[in-house]
């Protein structure tokens, strides 16, 4: 994570345009670890197309992907049938999260009102 901290900050620091829109920090952090990192492995058409996407990205000309995440969140809630392997496991955790909290603020009362 600190290297990414570091890019964010020098990226940042040169680019104030990127100061007032994640969606164009996000594609030129993705952009420079492709163009640093992978650029071997692409030859330079791909990496042509991948800055076209990118661009796109960040003007926001494609769908906002919290929004896609929430109408996924929204509609595995309602239709069990669109539900992947792990929903109910995660779903069963998170439920006995709630159960240890519950009970973990009942003990510390008990303990610190003496019940």
């Amino acid at each position: 994570m600190k290297q990414y901290l570091e890019l964010v900050e020098n990226l940042l620091e040169h680019n104030p345009e990127l100061r007032d829109s994640d969606l164009r920090l996000v594609a030129n952090i993705w952009w420079t670890t492709l163009n640093t990192i992978h650029k071997h492995k692409f030859q330079g058409y791909e990496l042509d197309v991948i800055k076209q996407f990118l661009e796109m990205y960040s003007k926001g000309d494609l769908t906002n992907e919290q929004s896609i995440r929430r109408l996924r969140r929204k509609l595995q809630e309602e239709n069990p049938d669109l539900r992947g392997k792990i929903y109910d496991k995660r779903h069963q955790k998170a439920t006995e999260y709630k159960s240890d909290i519950v009970n973990w603020d009942s003990a510390l009362q008990d303990e610190l009102f003496g019940k």
